[in-house]
């Protein structure tokens, strides 16, 4: 999911977007570089600069974080650990054969039904959520399926697939309420997993907070057992 703003500060990459989603509104890692200056002007200057846009400082703590002494600075500072997420991946089978579901509808761009439904199943109620949101999917330059399951004509589950570089992933996967548990979510990802074996993409990926153990136990049925890595948000204490 692209930011709207990125600045890169003595090897950090600060992700701004008006977007509530945590990545794209953090410091991240991009690697590990040789930063030359002090620990604590850099963790001052990220928070300024989030705090001047009426954000909270996050980081984004991978393996990839630099200096390895940060979290310690961070709680010293009472930030907050939270949403350890790991990153879960499934080597596709180029030979594997899935029934092809007419249900299941594809759409190469953002159409305005879908991007409604996966505002009222995430809960993305305020306008400006909508608005940040499609600002946030407008910005993606890579190939995109936006994909979706009908029920009498109406979205019943719906997702996002973004394909690049031999690579898969998936977001905003989300379901009816009314419509749970009748094997709607399982019908959804066969039929992406299918449409990425057609385009020889090798690998699929997504994220799933630890907590969630009703998503890890479904994606673990999907095919996703193999943990790439995992990481978590330290967020600041903030009242702005």
């Amino acid at each position: 999911m692209p930011s709207a703003h990125e600045e890169n500060y003595d090897g950090w990459q600060l992700r701004l977007s008006s977007s509530r989603t945590k990545r794209i509104n953090s410091v991240n890692f991009p690697g590990k570089p040789e930063g030359a200056i002090n620990l604590d002007e850099k963790i001052s200057f990220c928070e300024v600069y989030y705090n001047k846009h009426r954000h909270p400082c996050r980081f984004r703590i991978t393996p990839l974080t630099d200096p390895a002494s940060l979290e310690n600075e961070l709680s010293i500072r009472r930030y907050q650990p939270i949403d350890k997420t790991d990153i879960l991946v499934q080597d596709l089978n180029p030979s594997r054969s899935i029934q092809q579901n007419t249900s299941v509808k594809f759409e190469k761009n953002l159409t305005q039904d879908w991007l409604n439904v996966i505002c009222d199943l995430t809960e993305r109620d305020k306008e400006e959520d909508k608005r940040s949101l499609l600002d946030t999917l407008n910005r993606i330059e890579i190939d995109t399926c936006y994909a979706s399951i009908l029920v009498d004509g109406k979205i019943a589950a719906c997702g996002l697939a973004t394909f690049n570089d031999g690579l898969m992933g998936l977001f905003e996967i989300a379901t009816d309420p009314a419509h749970q548990r009748k094997g709607l979510g399982r019908q959804l990802i066969d039929q992406l997993l299918n449409e990425a074996v057609k385009r020889d993409i090798k690998t699929a990926y997504l994220q799933v907070v630890q907590s969630n153990e009703t998503g890890r136990t479904f994606w673990t049925a999907m095919g996703f057992s193999q943990e790439l890595y995992s990481y978590q948000y330290w967020v600041q204490p903030y009242d702005g």
